[in-house]
C-alpha cells in the first residue's frame, strides 16, 4: 500500500462507548453504541442513543463489550445475539461513511481472543473489507518521541482499560488490565445523581422522576462534564412543561463525587511510568489534574498511527493478525509527557484551528481555558459578576458556552439552555438588545490561522 493510498483510507476506531470512522485523520462519522428495538422500528447510534432512558427494556448497548453470540430471548425478529447487533451498527456506520470497499480497524485491549474471532466473522459478513487490525493503545501511542515505560488510559461505556507499553525503537503491547466497575455509564449515572441531588436542594425539582426529564438530563451530561472540565463552575437547566429549571454546579463538588470511579483507575497506575490519557478520559473533571506526568492524547492519535502504519499493519489474504507492536514515528508528533499542571491534548498533525476570538462592535477578544464573561454590558470580563450571563471559554481548543444566568442567550437564533459547542461563524445575542458576540478565527502572517 503507497503512503498517499494509506493517508486517505478510512479506518474504525472499535470502542463500545461508539464507533469512530476517519477518513485520512478526519474523523466523518461518530455513532454511539446504542441501538434500541421496537417491534419492527430500529434506530442505531444517536436516535437510539436519546431514547435510552425513554424506552430501557428497548435499548440494548452491550453489544461491543459482550460481543457473543449467546441467545437473546428479550429482542427476537433478526436480532437474535449480540453479535448480529454489532453487524447492525457496522452497516450502519459503512453507509454514513459513504460505503467505503476497505477499512482498518483499531481495537482495545479489553477484547478477547474469541471475540476477535467473532469479529472478523462479522466483517465477513459485511459489504466491506478489513485491511488490518491493530490495538487502539499502540496506535495512539506510536507518535511518542521519548523512550520509556508508559500506561495508556482509556474508558469506555462499561468498562475502563489501562494498557501497558514499552517504548524503544517499537511501541510494543506489555500487558492489560480491564476494570469492570469503573465506566463512562458509572461515571455518568453518578454525575446524574449530584446533579439531581443539586436540582432537588437548589430549585425542588427531580429529572429522575419523569422519564422524558431523565433523558434529557443524560442528553446533556457530556456537555455538562465537558464545561466542568474546562471551568470551576457551570449551570444546568432542563426545561419541563414550560418552566425551566437550573442549578449551579461546580468542579469540586463534581470530583467529590466521581472521586471514587477515578480512584479505581489509580489503582492501577504504576509510578515507574509516565501515563497517556484518552480523550475519552480527559475530558472526564478533574481527573487529569490528579496524575503526575500524563499526556492527553487527541481523538485522531489513533487514527493517524494506524494510517502512519498502514503498510505494517496490512494483512493480505483472508486471515487477519491483531498487531500490537509498531516502530515509532518517522516523525513523531507526541513530545513526552508533561506534569497534569500542564497537561495538554496532543496531535501529530495539523488541524484546522477553531474560533480563536470574540468579536463585539469594533474589539476582538482573545479566547482561552479562562473564561470570558459576558453580558449586555460590555466589554467582556475575565471575572464572574451580578450581570454576567454566560461565559466562553476553550476546551481542547474548542470554544464553549455555559449559561451563568436566567437571561436568555441565543446562539444562531436558538436558545442556550446550559451548554452549547460554538464553531466560527456563530453569533451570541444577549437578552432582547442589540448586544452580540461573533465567533472569528483571526489570522496573521501570510494567511496563517492564529495558533
Amino acid at each position: 500500500m503507497t503512503v498517499r493510498a494509506a493517508m486517505n483510507a478510512y479506518s474504525v476506531e472499535l470502542n463500545d462507548t461508539e464507533l469512530r470512522v476517519a477518513h485520512g485523520s478526519e474523523i466523518v462519522v461518530r455513532s454511539p453504541a446504542y441501538i434500541t428495538v421496537d417491534n419492527d422500528t430500529v434506530r442505531i447510534g444517536e436516535q437510539a442513543r436519546r431514547q435510552a432512558h425513554l424506552h430501557p427494556q428497548k435499548t440494548h448497548n452491550r453489544f461491543w463489550s459482550n460481543l457473543n453470540q449467546n441467545d437473546l430471548q428479550t429482542i427476537g425478529g433478526q436480532f437474535r445475539h449480540h453479535a448480529d447487533l454489532a453487524y447492525a451498527h457496522l452497516v450502519e456506520v459503512y453507509q454514513q461513511a459513504g460505503k467505503p470497499d476497505e477499512i482498518f480497524f483499531s481495537i482495545p485491549g479489553s477484547f478477547s481472543d474469541e471475540q476477535l474471532s467473532l469479529l472478523l466473522g462479522i466483517v465477513d459478513a459485511c459489504p466491506f473489507s478489513a485491511l488490518g487490525l491493530v490495538d487502539s493503545a499502540v496506535a495512539a501511542a506510536s507518535g511518542i518521541t521519548r523512550p520509556g515505560n508508559y500506561q495508556h488510559l482509556d474508558i469506555e461505556l462499561h468498562r475502563s482499560v489501562v494498557t501497558r507499553l514499552g517504548i524503544n525503537d517499537e511501541v510494543v503491547r506489555q500487558g492489560v488490565e480491564v476494570i469492570d466497575n469503573t465506566s463512562l455509564c458509572s461515571v455518568y449515572d453518578t454525575a446524574a445523581e449530584f446533579i439531581t441531588d443539586t436540582l432537588i436542594s437548589q430549585c425542588r425539582f427531580d429529572p429522575l422522576r419523569q422519564a422524558e426529564t431523565e433523558q434529557a438530563l443524560y442528553d446533556q451530561l457530556p456537555l455538562c462534564l465537558d464545561a466542568l472540565a474546562a471551568n470551576r463552575e457551570t449551570v444546568f437547566a432542563i426545561q419541563f412543561e414550560g418552566v425551566k429549571h437550573q442549578a449551579r454546579l461546580t468542579r469540586d463538588l463534581m470530583l467529590q463525587r466521581l472521586t471514587r470511579h477515578y480512584q479505581a483507575i489509580q489503582q492501577e497506575l504504576d509510578p515507574a511510568c509516565s501515563y497517556l490519557v484518552s480523550d475519552r478520559l480527559a475530558r472526564l473533571p478533574g481527573f487529569a489534574l490528579q496524575l503526575q506526568a500524563a499526556l492527553m492524547l487527541d481523538e485522531q492519535c489513533v487514527f493517524q498511527g494506524t494510517l502512519g502504519h498502514a503498510a505494517a499493519i496490512h494483512t493480505a489474504g483472508p486471515a487477519l493478525d491483531f498487531v500490537t507492536r509498531l516502530t515509532l514515528a518517522a516523525k513523531p508528533g507526541i513530545s513526552s509527557p508533561q506534569p497534569a499542571g500542564k497537561a495538554r491534548t496532543t496531535s501529530t498533525t495539523t488541524v484546522p484551528a477553531a474560533a480563536s476570538h470574540l468579536l463585539c462592535e469594533h474589539s476582538a477578544y482573545e479566547l482561552s481555558e479562562q473564561p470570558l464573561y459576558l453580558s449586555q454590558q460590555v466589554p467582556a470580563a475575565t471575572t464572574h459578576s451580578g450581570v454576567s450571563m454566560c461565559s466562553v471559554a476553550l476546551l481542547d481548543s474548542v470554544p464553549v458556552l455555559t449559561m451563568e444566568s436566567d437571561d436568555p442567550v441565543m446562539v444562531n437564533g436558538e436558545q442556550v439552555e446550559s451548554t452549547r459547542r460554538l464553531v466560527t461563524g456563530d453569533q451570541i445575542r444577549l437578552g432582547s438588545n442589540d448586544t452580540v458576540y461573533t465567533l472569528i478565527t483571526v489570522v496573521h502572517g501570510h494567511g496563517q490561522q492564529k495558533t
